[in-house]
């Protein structure tokens, strides 16, 4: 591995601790190339399967953030909040609170 490389993923794994972990075992493991790319796989499964973690996690609080607009719109529906005002509040388009009706 060149030194570029090298330091390339030691910023990468700079301040996790499990991955700076594996990254010492890894240049422990450094005399086996095929242990290497073993290693190597493993650590970018890892690094994908936090990606998708974050991504469910973020598209999560999305939704719970639509779904609490859309229980606000209906409040406001209820109250007979004119629909102009209640697409400021919300950021819901007058069309979606149209269909709350």
């Amino acid at each position: 591995m060149s030194q570029e490389n090298e330091n390339e993923i030691r910023k990468l794994v700079e301040g996790d601790e499990l991955l700076e972990m594996m990254y010492e075992e890894r240049k422990r493991m450094s005399d086996s190339e095929s242990l290497m790319l073993e290693f190597d796989k493993e650590v970018e499964d890892e690094r994908e399967r936090r990606l998708i973690e974050k991504t469910i996690k973020f598209e999560g609080r999305e939704e719970g953030s639509q779904q609490e607009k859309i229980k606000t719109a209906k409040n406001l529906l209820a109250l007979q909040v004119p629909i102009n005002i209640i697409a400021k509040a919300t950021g819901l388009s007058k069309k979606v609170i149209n269909m709350l009706m």
